[in-house]
């Protein structure tokens, strides 16, 4: 049991140290202008102007965002994250037309979700971004609210998966499956030559041959007895490693596919997308939004 496990892992090892990397990186861009009539401050922008800088289709968007003095509480509808996924989430404001500065919060500024979104997180999905019109937007002028994600994980969207069981990649994987047989062939080739001996020791005895004479062939096949079980172990031991390895990869295999399905789907085209971003995901856009003062 013990040298099953350790083979294992051995084989298992590569597998399990994979480091999450980008699986794919988009912007969702929402332009919008600050404005101010009869000492109320309002927003105002256009759904149809709302944008995906990629082709796939959107993971995150923006359901909800209200305002309140000058904080901006934004609340995201999110395609549910697998295990061992994670998304890596940005926010800012930046000029459309001007060289102004952009707008990036500092973590003081943002509560909730600031940063990481792990799939081990509960909705509600949102971010409260303080002080967001405090002095930093000029009336009138376009902005482009930007939520840069990254998705993190072991996939990679521009390669669909696919199981690979080449020679070339894995011969070390056939290597190991052949050394397991040959040594299960030689405990068996072990134990018949053990099985020989006993006839003979039992022979000798028959024929009448002293102890001395026919203890050393007892002795042989014994030792022939005990190499094989040890050739078999060893064997049956590597044999249900790479059984396992098979099984894990397979289940690996099957995990990405799924993964692939849910985050590596491309826009049909660009009608689509922009129905695909509609459901009041700002509240006032295309209409007001009003300030407290």
């Amino acid at each position: 049991m013990k040298i099953t496990s350790i083979l294992s892992l051995l084989i298992l090892l590569p597998s399990l140290l994979l480091a999450q990397g980008i699986v794919r990186s988009d912007t969702i861009v929402i332009p919008f202008k600050l404005k101010q009539e009869n000492g109320r401050i309002f927003i105002e922008g256009d759904l149809q102007e709302m944008r995906n800088s990629s082709d796939y289709k959107p993971l995150i968007q923006l359901k909800e965002a209200s305002l309140s003095e000058a904080d901006a509480l934004l609340k995201y509808d999110v395609v549910k994250l697998l295990p061992n996924f994670t998304y890596d989430i940005h926010l800012l404001v930046e000029p459309q037309d001007t060289f102004e500065e952009t707008i990036v919060p500092n973590f003081r500024e943002l509560e909730g979700i600031n940063g990481q979104l792990r799939w081990d997180m509960t909705p509600p999905y949102q971010t409260l971004w303080k002080d967001v019109l405090e002095g930093k937007l000029d009336y009138d002028e376009v902005y482009n609210f930007k939520i840069q994600y990254d998705l993190l994980g072991d996939l990679d969207c521009e390669q669909a998966p696919k199981p690979n069981w080449s020679f070339r990649k894995n011969w070390y994987h056939y290597v190991t499956v052949a050394a397991g047989a040959g040594l299960i062939i030689a405990g068996e080739v072990f134990e018949n030559q053990a099985a020989d001996l006993n006839e003979s020791y039992v022979q000798a005895w028959a024929d009448g041959e002293a102890r001395g004479a026919a203890q050393p062939i007892l002795d042989d096949a014994n030792d022939k007895l005990q190499q094989a079980g040890n050739f078999k172990t060893i064997g049956v031991s590597i044999l249900a490693a790479e059984v396992l390895w098979v099984g894990y990869n397979y289940f690996r295999f099957k995990k990405r596919v799924k993964a692939y399905k849910s985050y590596c789907g491309k826009k049909v085209d660009a009608g689509l997308s922009v129905e695909y971003l509609q459901g009041d995901p700002f509240v006032g856009l295309g209409t007001r939004v009003y300030l407290s003062r």
